[in-house]
């Protein structure tokens, strides 16, 4: 649950994922992490998430910590559509009916150690009891033209800043792993972990 206010540290590690069936055909083939595709962040309201602004920052890798975005973005968020109409960049999602926006900003309130006019990413929800909603990094060219992947296999787990807004609802992050071969739509399969929303 989202039972927290304020900036918190996050250091999951992958053994704490669990695949995330969506219906979209994704392998069934374990968490291999050779061709990770992206990642997601979203909220589920297991309690009302009504109008609320969340902000992330440095997601990356551990245990050596390697930066995999750090919303230093100057030209805005990079979005494309690859050769088969599937989009790349950052994307929102949404259930029928609710609403989920990401901006980049630069928040009043930092998180620990943070440099003056550091750049982080808010999401904005407002999901009643049952929605959900959130955004995806899907991991881009430089022509903003071509869904790739990284290898993360040589690492143990996942670290960000989050401030969360002790709501009682749920935070989700999704990694996107491996695609059927040959495939033409987004069927990467999704491991996914609750962050509670209690702080």
């Amino acid at each position: 649950p989202d039972n927290f206010s304020g900036w918190k540290f996050f250091q999951i590690p992958f053994s704490s994922f669990n695949r995330k069936d969506i219906g979209n055909g994704a392998p069934n083939d374990g968490f291999n992490k050779t061709e990770i595709h992206g990642y997601g962040i979203g909220g589920f309201g297991s309690a009302p998430m009504l109008n609320q602004k969340y902000y992330i920052d440095n997601l990356g890798l551990i245990p050596r910590t390697t930066v995999v975005d750090n919303f230093e973005y100057t030209a805005g968020l990079p979005s494309g559509v690859d050769g088969d109409g599937v989009p790349v960049g950052f994307i929102t999602w949404s259930y029928n009916n609710v609403s989920s926006s990401i901006t980049l900003t630069v928040p009043g309130e930092q998180p620990a150690g943070a440099p003056a006019g550091n750049q982080v990413m808010q999401l904005n929800l407002n999901l009643g009891s049952g929605k959900w909603g959130g955004f995806s990094h899907n991991f881009e060219n430089a022509g903003l033209d071509q869904w790739v992947s990284q290898d993360w296999s040589t690492y143990e787990g996942i670290c960000f800043w989050l401030r969360g807004n002790n709501t009682g609802g749920v935070i989700f992050v999704d990694i996107m792993d491996n695609r059927n071969p040959g495939s033409t739509k987004d069927d990467a399969e999704r491991w996914s972990v609750d962050v509670p929303d209690n702080f």
